[in-house]
């Protein structure tokens, strides 16, 4: 007795900005999709995986003179010189673990710009739905999407073409 299985796919779920995809959604927009989740100062990030060109282990930075505190620096990474920000700094006012942490490469553009994270935790998914909004007087107000929950943690999701393009203006 022969038995036939129809598989089940599942819905497809809508893009984070960064993502890539054809929707029509602005770039700050808070549609959903796969995050990579990152943790900063024992709190839980995400971003648009669309938007990470790929993870390096922590290096050093040289410093530029007169860049802001939250530039760490400009790495080489195989010949190609890489502005990182530190997002200890930028977020949350104290610096990532420089011995321990990763630096998350992510593309705005043509550009590229490393973001200095403590850990890489995970890929999950987070529907857009399940985004609460950010009021407008919290620190870091324009560079964050919302807040949700994905993979048991509540997560800070991040606009990374925002927070790339404040420091490539």
């Amino acid at each position: 007795m022969a038995s036939t299985v129809t598989p089940i796919e599942p819905p497809p779920l809508a893009r984070l900005p960064g993502e890539g995809g054809s929707g029509d959604a602005p770039a700050g927009a808070a549609a959903g999709g796969r995050l990579l989740l990152f943790g900063v100062r024992e709190r839980v990030y995400g971003c648009g995986i669309g938007a990470v060109r790929e993870i390096v282990p922590m290096r050093r930075a040289s410093r530029l003179p007169g860049a802001p505190p939250y530039v760490a620096g400009l790495i080489n990474l195989r010949g190609t010189v890489i502005t990182v920000l530190d997002l200890g700094v930028r977020l949350v006012g104290e610096a990532v673990d420089a011995n321990a942490g990763s630096i998350v490469i992510v593309e705005h553009g043509a550009k590229v710009v490393g973001l200095c994270v403590d850990d890489v935790r995970d890929v999950q998914a987070l529907d857009g739905a399940q985004l609460d909004p950010v009021a407008t007087g919290d620190a870091g107000a324009g560079l964050v999407l919302g807040v949700g929950r994905a993979g048991g943690n509540v997560v800070i999701v991040l606009d990374v073409q925002a927070l790339v393009g404040q420091v490539l203006l």
